[in-house]
C-alpha cells in the first residue's frame, strides 16, 4: 500500500485486475480488522453518485476479490459491511504504524538509538507515494494526503533524532533535498539551519536563512515562523552549541478517561465523520466530555499541527466563557503576540481563521451553551476538525456551517454492567447478577450515576449490592438530571444515596461547599466554613471524596463536578449559612492580609476588624505560594462579596489587602471585573476610604496593563475623594501614582510636579514610606529631563531613608533608579552591578514586575557594553515574563534591545523589523519614552541600509517629540543620530552644526557614552572633508 498496490502470496505477485477491485481491497486494508460499511465502500468505489445496484455490485466484487486472494476466510462478512483480517506482518501500512509506535515508546524511555532504528525500519516500508494507482477520488483526497503527512512526520522525527545524537553533518544533504521537495515545510528549514550551525557552517546557515526569509516574503507574503527566527537569533548571537530546536506540537487535550467503556460503534462513527464540525449532544452526566476526549485521542495522529481544547463553561457555576476570551487564548497559543490581537470579535475570528489556513488541527470545544458562543471559534479550513459537546443539539450549526450531529444516549445495559463490574470487581458482580441489573436500571444507565454508585459500593466492600439498590429506590430524585419518565429520575438517586449516607456534619459541609465561590478549595477554607478544626475538616473532605461527591486534586485541593455542585446547591440549607459564609470570607481576608504583611509590609492598607476565625498559619516562605494557589478564589470572593448585602465590606477589604501582591506578581487582567464590583459596592455603601483604596488598586492594575488613560482617570478620582475628606496620605499616594504615569507618557515635568506635591504632603504627615517613593521618583523625573547627575542625589536620599527605616523593597527601587542614571552617565559597570542586585532581590521575593524592569535595564546596559549574548538572553527572558504578567511596556523595551543588538551587529533588516514592532506597540499603549528611543534606533538602522533620507526623518521626528514634552534625556542621542544621517545624506555642513550641538549637550549633562558617539560622528565628518 505504501507505493502502488501490490499483493504477494507465497513469494509471487498476485494481479488485482480492474479498478473497482483495487479500490475495494485498498479500502478494506485501510481499515484492517475493522468493519467497513457498505456506504463507505460505495463512496470509495463510485463517489457520491452511487448506482442503484451498488450494494449488489459490492457483494459481487467481494466474491471476486476472495477468489483472487485465494483465501475466503480473509474477508469476513459483517451485518452492514465487510472486514479484512490481517496482521502487521502482512500489510506494509500496518507494519509502518507499528514501527512508528515502537519508535514513540523508545522516545518515551529516552532510548534514541532504538528510536532511530525503528524509524529507519518504518520508512523502509515505503516504496513510493501511497496507493498511487488507486482510482478513487475520495480515497486520494481523504486518505493518501494523510498518509503522506504521516511519512513526513516520521522523516522529520528521524532527522531530529540524528541531531539529538550529534550526527548533524550526516543529515545536511538529505535536508537540502527535503527543503527543495517541501519548501513550505518549515521544520525542515529549522533542522537544516541547526545542522549547518552545529557543523560550524555559520555563513551557510545565515545564507540559508536569508533564502527562506526571502522566499516566504516574496511568495507567501509572510515572515518565517518563530522557530526559524529563534535559531537565526541564536546564530547571530554567536552561540557555538545551540540547543536543538524542536517544534513542540500543540496538545491541549486533557487525559482520556481511564477505564472508558462501551460506545465502540459510536467512536468508530465519529472517527469516520466526513464533515468538519461534529456536535456531540446529550443530557447532563451522559459522558459527552469523556466520549469526545476518547475520540479526540484516537484522532490525534490525523492532525499533526496540534489539538486545541477549551471548556466553555456552558453549564458551570461560573459564567460561560465569551467567544472573545477563547479566541484570545487560542490566538496566543498559536503564536500571535498579545499586541497583535485585534480588539473586535469579528477581527479576532478573521485572524484566527487565517492562521488555521493550511493547518490540520483538531479542536475540542467542551460544554458549549449555544451556537452563538461557538460560531466565532469555527475554522474555515476544511482540513481542521471540530468536536463540540453540549447539552443542546445546537441545531443552528446544522444549517450553517453544516455540522454533523451525534446525539449521545445513555449506555447500553451491557456497557453499564461493564462500568459497574470494573468498579466493584468481577467476583462481587457475578455473585449478584440480578442486583447489578437492578442497579443499572436505577442509575438509568447514565455514566456519571453509574460511577458514583460503583464508588459507593467499592467503599463498602462487605455491603450487599441488593441492599444498596433497595435504599436507592426509596430516595429522592434530581429533577435537573431527569431524562424521561421514571427511569431517568434515578439519576438523582445515585447522588441522594451518596448524600444520605453522610453524617449530618458532612451533609452540612457538602451543602455549604456548593455555595463557595471559586474553582476549588483547600482544607483550611473548608474548616473556616464549617467552623471546625482543619483536622476534622480534612476528614470530612476525605469522606466526601470517598463518596464520589468531591474530587481531590494531586495538589491536595478539592473540586466539585459541576453537576454535583448543582445538586449540593439544590439542597435546603440551614439559616446559619450566612454565618458560615461570613467565616469563609473572614478566613480569606485575614489569611491574605497575613501573607501580604509578610511579603509587602510597606504597602498601604485599610484598617481591618478583628478576625472571626483564625487565619492560616503562614511564614515568609509559604506566604507567596498561598497567594498564588488561592488567587482565583480570592478574586472570586471579591466579586461574590460585592453583590452580597451582608458581605460587601469584605469585597473592598480583600481587594485592598491584595494590592501589594498584584503590584508584584501581575495577574492583573483577571481581577478587573471583580475589583470594579468592589468599587461599586464601596460607592453604594458611602465609604470614601474604601473608594480611594479601590480607585488606587484599579489605577495600579490599569498602569500595569499599560492602559494609562484609565489609570489617570482612577487616580484623579482618588485624589479628588482624598482631598474632599482631608486624607493627606491618600492624596500623596494618588499624586505619586499620577506622576508614575506621566513618566511613562513622556512628560517628566508633569511627573516631577506630582512627585514634589507628594513629597510636601508626606513630610507634612510624617509618612516616610510616601516620602521615600517621592524622593526616588523625583530622581527618575530628573533623569528623564536630561539631568542624570542631579537625579543621583535624589536616589541616594531615597536609598538612605529606605535603609534607615528598614524598607528593603524601596531601597531596591532606588537602586534601580540609580542604575538607570549611571547608565546614562556612561558608568556602565556601576549600572550593571546595581541592576544585577535588583534582579537578584526581585527574583528572591517573587516581585515579577520589578524583575521585568531589572531584566530590561540590565539588557540595555549590557548591549552598550557590547555583551550582546548576555543582553539577548535577558531581553528574551523579559519578553517571556512580560507575556506572563501582562506588562506591554516591558515587552516593548525588550523588543527594542533585541533590535538594537541586530543593528550593532549590522543586521539592519532584522533590526528594522524589530524596531517597527516595538514602535507599533509603544504607540499603541502610549509609551512615549519608548517611542522616542525606538525612533532613534530605527533611524540608525535605516541609515545602515542606505536610506539616509528616512534616517533623517526618524531622527527629526524623535527630536521634535523630545523637545515638545521636555523629555530631554535622549536629546543629545537624537542629535548625534541626526548628524550621522545628515552626513550620509551628503550635507556635511548641517551635520557639523548638529554634531556640535550634540557634543555640547552631552558634555553639559555628563552623558559620556553619547559624547563618545558624537565624537565618532565628528571624526567621520573630518575624514569626509579631508577626502574632498
Amino acid at each position: 500500500m505504501l507505493g502502488p498496490l501490490e499483493v504477494v502470496r507465497d513469494g509471487h505477485r498476485v494481479a488485482i485486475n480492474g479498478p473497482k477491485l483495487r479500490v475495494l481491497l485498498a479500502t478494506l486494508l485501510l481499515h484492517a480488522n475493522a468493519t467497513v460499511s457498505m456506504d463507505q465502500l460505495g463512496e470509495r468505489m463510485w463517489g457520491e453518485q452511487l448506482p442503484p445496484t451498488a450494494r449488489k455490485s459490492i457483494q459481487l466484487y467481494v466474491m471476486r476479490l476472495r477468489r483472487v486472494l485465494g483465501d475466503d476466510s480473509l474477508i469476513e462478512t459483517r451485518p452492514d459491511g465487510y472486514l479484512i483480517a490481517v496482521g502487521p506482518e502482512q500489510v506494509d501500512l500496518l507494519r509502518f504504524r507499528q514501527l512508528v509506535a515502537a519508535a514513540r515508546e523508545a522516545a518515551r524511555t529516552g532510548d534514541l538509538t532504538d528510536e532511530l532504528t525503528e524509524l529507519d525500519d518504518a520508512l523502509a516500508c515505503w516504496r513510493g507515494p501511497a496507493l498511487s494507482d488507486i482510482p478513487s477520488e475520495s480515497l486520494q483526497r481523504d486518505v493518501v494526503a494523510e498518509l503522506a503527512e504521516d511519512r513526513l512526520r516520521a522523516v522529520e522525527r528521524r532527522i531530529q533524532v540524528h541531531l539529538e545524537l550529534g550526527r548533524h553533518r550526516e543529515v545536511i544533504g538529505e535536508l537540502v533535498q527535503l527543503t527543495k521537495e517541501h519548501p513550505w515545510h518549515e521544520q525542515f528549514w529549522v533542522q537544516l539551519l541547526e545542522a549547518l550551525h552545529r557543523s560550524d557552517r555559520l555563513a551557510d546557515a545565515l545564507d540559508t536563512y536569508r533564502t527562506v526569509h526571502r522566499r516566504f516574503r516574496d511568495e507567501l507574503g509572510i515572515d518565517p515562523g518563530p522557530h526559524l527566527q529563534r535559531i537565526q537569533r541564536t546564530i547571530l548571537a554567536g552561540n557555538p552549541d545551540p540547543q536543538p530546536l524542536v517544534a513542540t506540537p500543540i496538545n491541549q487535550l486533557p487525559a482520556a478517561l481511564r477505564g472508558f467503556v462501551g460506545r465502540a460503534d459510536m467512536v468508530a462513527r465519529l472517527t469516520e465523520m466526513p464533515g468538519p464540525v461534529t456536535v456531540v449532544s446529550g443530557p447532563p452526566g451522559v459522558g459527552k466530555t469523556a466520549f469526545a476526549l476518547q475520540v479526540a485521542h484516537q484522532l490525534r495522529g490525523r492532525f499533526p499541527d496540534g489539538q486545541l481544547y477549551v471548556n466553555l463553561q456552558g453549564y458551570a457555576s461560573d459564567p460561560p466563557l465569551a467567544p472573545g476570551t477563547v479566541l484570545t487564548r487560542f490566538l496566543r497559543t498559536l503564536g500571535v503576540g498579545r499586541d497583535e490581537i485585534p480588539a473586535e470579535l469579528a477581527d479576532q475570528a478573521a485572524l484566527y481563521r487565517s492562521i488555521l489556513t493550511g493547518r490540520r488541527m483538531l479542536l475540542v470545544l467542551d460544554n458549549v451553551v449555544n451556537a452563538e458562543q461557538v460560531r466565532p471559534l469555527l475554522p474555515a479550513e476544511p482540513s481542521c476538525h471540530v468536536l463540540i459537546t453540549s447539552r443542546g443539539d445546537l441545531r443552528g450549526l446544522a444549517v450553517h456551517p453544516g455540522a454533523d450531529h451525534v446525539p449521545l444516549d445513555v449506555l447500553t445495559e451491557q456497557e453499564s454492567r461493564a462500568v459497574l463490574t470494573g468498579l466493584v470487581g468481577a467476583p462481587r458482580a457475578e455473585a449478584e447478577p440480578e442486583a447489578v441489573q437492578s442497579l443499572v436500571k436505577a442509575c438509568a444507565r447514565l455514566p456519571l450515576a453509574l460511577r458514583i454508585a460503583g464508588a459507593n459500593l467499592a467503599a463498602s466492600p462487605h455491603r450487599q449490592i441488593a441492599e444498596y439498590v433497595a435504599e436507592m429506590t426509596q430516595s429522592g430524585r434530581l429533577a435537573e438530571l431527569a431524562i424521561d419518565g421514571d427511569e431517568t429520575s434515578a439519576v438523582r438517586v445515585a447522588f441522594d444515596h451518596s448524600y444520605v449516607r453522610l453524617s449530618e456534619s458532612d451533609q452540612l459541609l457538602f451543602r455549604l461547599l456548593g455555595r463557595v465561590p471559586g474553582p476549588d478549595f483547600g482544607v483550611d477554607a473548608a474548616a473556616a466554613l464549617a467552623g471546625t478544626s482543619a483536622a476534622e475538616a480534612g476528614r470530612s473532605l476525605d469522606r466526601l471524596t470517598a463518596a464520589a461527591l468531591l474530587h481531590r486534586e494531586p495538589s491536595g485541593r478539592y473540586q466539585f463536578h459541576d453537576l454535583i455542585r448543582e445538586y449540593a446547591v439544590s439542597q435546603d440549607i440551614d439559616t446559619d449559612a450566612a454565618d458560615a459564609l461570613t467565616r469563609l470570607a473572614d478566613f480569606y481576608l485575614h489569611t491574605a492580609n497575613s501573607a501580604a504583611r509578610l511579603l509587602y509590609p510597606a504597602a498601604p492598607r485599610l484598617p481591618l476588624p478583628a478576625p472571626r476565625v483564625p487565619p492560616a498559619a503562614l511564614t515568609e516562605a509559604t506566604a507567596l505560594s498561598w497567594l498564588d494557589e488561592e488567587r482565583y478564589n480570592l478574586v472570586a470572593v471579591v466579586t461574590w462579596a460585592a453583590t452580597h448585602p451582608v458581605l460587601r465590606p469584605y469585597a473592598w477589604r480583600l481587594a485592598d489587602v491584595l494590592r501589594g501582591y498584584l503590584q508584584a506578581r501581575g495577574h492583573a487582567r483577571e481581577t478587573l471585573t471583580g475589583f470594579e464590583a468592589a468599587l461599586r459596592a464601596a460607592r453604594q455603601a458611602g465609604e470614601p476610604s474604601a473608594q480611594i483604596s479601590m480607585l488606587d488598586v484599579l489605577g495600579m492594575i490599569c498602569f500595569n496593563l499599560s492602559d494609562y488613560q484609565r489609570a489617570i482617570d482612577y487616580h484623579t478620582e482618588a485624589l479628588s475623594v482624598a482631598s474632599r475628606i482631608g486624607d493627606l496620605d491618600a492624596a500623596a499616594q494618588a499624586s505619586h501614582n499620577l506622576g508614575r504615569i506621566h513618566l511613562q507618557r513622556g512628560t517628566p515635568k508633569l511627573a516631577e510636579d506630582c512627585h514634589r506635591q507628594a513629597l510636601t504632603t508626606s513630610r507634612k504627615t510624617g509618612n516616610q514610606v510616601a516620602e521615600i517613593l517621592a524622593l526616588n521618583y523625583i530622581g527618575v523625573a530628573h533623569t528623564s529631563s536630561g539631568r542624570p547627575a542631579t537625579a543621583l542625589d535624589w536616589h541616594e536620599q531615597s536609598l538612605a531613608l529606605s535603609r534607615s527605616t528598614g524598607n528593603q523593597a524601596a531601597a531596591f527601587r532606588a537602586m534601580n533608579g540609580m542604575g538607570i542614571a549611571y547608565w546614562h552617565l556612561g558608568r556602565l559597570g556601576k549600572a550593571a552591578d546595581l541592576q544585577r542586585e535588583v534582579l537578584r532581590y526581585c527574583r528572591q521575593i517573587g516581585e515579577r514586575f520589578g524583575e521585568l524592569t531589572a531584566l530590561v535595564c540590565l539588557a540595555e546596559v549590557q548591549c552598550d557594553m557590547d555583551d550582546f549574548e548576555t543582553a539577548l538572553g535577558h531581553a528574551n527572558a523579559a519578553i517571556t515574563l512580560s507575556t506572563q504578567v501582562g506588562d506591554r511596556r516591558g515587552e516593548a523595551g525588550a523588543l527594542e534591545v533585541i533590535a538594537t543588538i541586530h543593528s550593532r551587529q549590522k543586521a539592519y533588516l532584522p533590526a528594522i523589523t524589530g524596531y517597527t514592532g516595538a514602535l507599533r506597540l509603544s504607540r499603541q499603549i502610549g509609551f512615549r519614552y519608548g517611542e522616542t528611543s525606538i525612533l532613534i534606533g530605527l533611524a540608525g538602522a535605516q541609515r545602515g541600509v542606505g536610506d539616509a533620507e528616512l534616517a533623517v526623518a526618524y531622527s527629526e521626528q524623535a527630536l521634535a517629540k523630545l523637545r515638545t514634552t521636555g523629555q530631554l534625556l535622549l536629546e543629545a542621542k537624537a542629535l548625534t543620530e541626526l548628524a550621522h544621517a545628515q552626513l550620509a545624506q551628503g550635507y556635511p555642513d548641517r551635520a557639523a552644526s548638529t554634531v556640535e550641538e550634540a557634543l555640547t549637550l552631552a558634555r553639559e549633562r555628563g552623558q559620556r557614552l553619547v559624547e563618545k558617539r558624537a565624537q565618532g560622528v565628528k571624526s567621520l565628518l573630518t575624514s569626509a572633508r579631508l577626502e574632498q
